[in-house]
């Protein structure tokens, strides 16, 4: 390492040391309840998802949510579960699931049902 930037990698010939000395080591957060699709559009309003008399677009508001996903993230929550944003919007495998009977569950891909 020379000024904070890997110079080189070689062969290992010692256990390294890493100064933390004035940080903190953490893992990263897990939440359980998180809005991802929850935002506040361009006239400071909450939306929760395009629809329900929402003002933005299903473009607008996917990129709202990556907008809330980064955020998560830059904030340490490395683990979340999103409560989706209703019935109306979902993914076409869930309405078919759903109308088969089965339960669909958005943090379970359809292989794991």
């Amino acid at each position: 390492m020379e000024n904070g930037r890997i110079t080189r990698v070689g062969a290992a010939t010692h256990k390294p040391t890493i100064d933390l000395s004035g940080l903190t080591m953490m893992p990263g957060w897990i939440d359980t309840h998180v809005h991802l699709g929850w935002y506040f559009n361009k006239e400071g309003r909450l939306e929760t998802g395009p629809g329900r008399s929402g003002k933005t677009t299903p473009q607008q508001a996917a990129l709202f949510t990556g907008a809330n996903a980064r955020a998560t993230l830059m904030g340490g929550f490395t683990t979340v579960q999103c409560l989706g944003i209703g019935d109306r919007g979902r993914h076409p495998l869930y309405n078919r699931e759903r109308r088969a009977g089965r339960a669909a569950r958005a943090d379970q891909p359809a292989h794991h049902r």
